[in-house]
């Protein structure tokens, strides 16, 4: 994988963004995790 390369695709659902070759949900940078995204939403 590559190291650590900035993500140009639209940014959809207020900082989800889906790679397209995974297929798994990336978090913006705000969010250093999904457990850490999940528990923003909560609050």
């Amino acid at each position: 994988k590559v190291g650590k390369r900035r993500n140009h695709q639209k940014i959809v659902l207020a900082g989800l963004s889906k790679d397209k070759r995974s297929g798994e949900l990336k978090i913006s940078h705000r969010y250093s995790s999904i457990e850490d995204y999940e528990a923003s939403k909560k609050v």
